[in-house]
């Protein structure tokens, strides 16, 4: 589980903010009704104006409870290595995920003691562990998807009704800046494009493209509008990142 820790960190160190929230906010399904995402916040006494402003500028449903007490929830993030779930209620159908990164998965089998990455990446591993899983059951029915976030060799994505399937994750090398939130972001654009489409694939790639945003600076991405009224993050649209993603999958490997 995602243990979340308050301390007097330095200035420079960002304050913590529901990337979660914000991946979800950032796809075309969110843009086209954005009070439909929401979000708590428990802002401290040093909690920064500018953040806020930043919050509510994306046009969501917030609550910001205020405890002048204590300070705010900055990013120091640790895992116990037993992973979490996505409940997804979408239309038609219920969808459960599973979807812990691949070091708390490994862990959960005994390899890795889930504080640091296994000596190797080991892709094949993965994938066996994750059809053990499957063969157990996801979800109420068994029929529930298992998405293991692997960090810069991208995720793979699976269910009994779902082929293994691996997708690349998405950046230019030169604009990583802080890899820190991705993988909330990856769900929230996840799991409000499942719950409106029910397809694995494309509630994918928008989790992808949501996490390549989130790593592209410290702290929140900046939301703009063209001349045109498209939404824009960090100067482009979330559709044409899409499209350009799309385009990465469509190349073979060796190209």
């Amino acid at each position: 589980m995602g243990a979340y820790f308050s301390m007097p960190l330095e200035d420079k160190d960002p304050v913590f903010v529901s990337l979660g929230t914000l991946g979800a906010r950032m796809t075309d399904t969110a843009a086209a009704r954005p009070e439909g995402v929401g979000c708590c916040v428990l802002a401290g006494s040093d909690f920064p104006n500018s953040v806020e402003q930043a919050i509510m500028s994306w046009g969501i449903t917030v609550t910001i409870i205020r405890d002048p007490s204590r300070l705010s929830t900055r990013g120091l993030l640790k895992y116990s290595g037993d992973g979490f779930k996505v409940y997804i209620s979408g239309q038609p159908s219920w969808w459960d995920v599973y979807s812990p990164n691949h070091i708390e998965f490994l862990a959960t089998f005994g390899s890795g003691d889930g504080d640091g990455p296994p000596a190797e990446f080991d892709r094949k591993k993965i994938e066996e562990q994750a059809l053990r899983v499957l063969e157990s059951g996801v979800g109420r029915n068994g029929d529930g998807a298992i998405v293991i976030r692997c960090g810069e060799y991208g995720c793979m994505v699976a269910a009994r009704s779902y082929s293994t399937r691996w997708f690349p994750a998405f950046h230019g090398s030169s604009r990583v800046l802080c890899a820190t939130g991705a993988g909330n972001a990856f769900l929230g654009g996840f799991a409000v494009t499942l719950s409106t489409t029910s397809d694995l694939t494309e509630a994918t790639i928008a989790g992808v493209v949501a996490a390549s945003f989130v790593i592209e600076q410290v702290g929140l991405p900046y939301r703009t509008t063209s001349r045109h009224g498209k939404e824009m993050w960090n100067g482009e649209a979330f559709s044409v990142r899409v499209d350009r993603f799309r385009t990465v999958l469509e190349t073979p490997a060796n190209e």
